[in-house]
């Protein structure tokens, strides 16, 4: 209180006291209006107002949203065109014993005497060598590759036909992930955050990098600003005070009751029309 509102005062208890009851003197008479100045912004109304029209088939991630990745072995003619051999699979064997004459996988001949027989198929044992003919060796005691009824050592395979991994640069020789149209190996094509394989799961691209499908809801979905979830592909949703909801968690925050007939908001908050005045 300031000088002016003391005096004020003790002429005013003057007057009170005074019997002749005379006129408050003019220079007594306050004009100025008191105005209330509270310490926080009064909270502001929004006219009552309709929300948008429900929305379904919400994307958040449509767009970066791929299908599973595709596991091969490795070659670049289909998964039943290639077929590894492991170092020591191949068994060779003396004579055939069996009611069925064995045919060679090469030349299409009985074999009467000696045979090889790996993947599957059996060959004659000067025909089980590699295809390459500056290279012709012997595969019995190494690895080896079939691709497309033709035989390979492994570094001639590596060579001339294996695809490359586009995270390592290296040879892909065994099992090999086809994502993005390009070749991975399996271990090599993880998620950027958490940096687990992905495997046979969905994934996601944003920003070129990799992401499971997991920390990419985390990190980049749209949420529902009433239940804090996300809003998932098909889910029905609607844009009001600033945020996307749920149809169904879009409700007045007094009484809980659906403000799809219209809101007004209070505190940044939607209510009813009831309880919003």
């Amino acid at each position: 209180m300031n000088i002016n509102d003391q005096t004020y005062l003790q002429e005013a208890q003057k007057v009170r006291k005074n019997p002749t009851k005379e006129p408050v003197p003019k220079s007594l008479i306050s004009t100025n209006k008191h105005i209330f100045s509270p310490s926080s912004p009064v909270t502001q109304y929004k006219p009552y107002q309709t929300a948008s029209k429900p929305a379904s088939a919400i994307k958040p991630y449509q767009a970066n949203n791929y299908n599973q990745p595709g596991f091969k072995p490795s070659g670049n003619r289909g998964p039943s065109a290639v077929n590894r051999g492991l170092k020591g699979s191949a068994i060779f064997n003396n004579q055939n014993h069996g009611p069925n004459q064995p045919q060679c996988a090469s030349c299409f001949q009985i074999i009467r005497g000696p045979f090889i027989s790996a993947v599957g198929k059996i060959w004659c044992p000067n025909h089980f060598v590699c295809a390459n003919q500056s290279c012709a060796m012997s595969l019995i005691e190494v690895g080896f590759v079939e691709e497309n009824g033709k035989l390979y050592c492994e570094n001639d395979y590596a060579n001339f036909f294996a695809p490359k991994c586009n995270k390592c640069h290296s040879t892909i020789l065994a099992e090999c992930c086809y994502a993005l149209d390009k070749t991975y190996h399996p271990e090599c094509f993880v998620c950027v955050h958490c940096k687990q394989i992905i495997g046979s799961g969905k994934f996601h691209i944003e920003d070129g990098m990799v992401y499971c499908e997991r920390d990419y809801i985390g990190l980049f979905s749209v949420k529902c600003a009433g239940c804090e979830f996300p809003i998932e592909a098909g889910d029905k949703f609607l844009e009001a005070v600033n945020d996307k909801w749920h149809v169904e968690c879009f409700i007045c925050s007094k009484c809980n009751v659906p403000l799809s007939g219209g809101f007004a908001v209070k505190g940044n908050k939607p209510y009813c029309k009831k309880h919003a005045y």
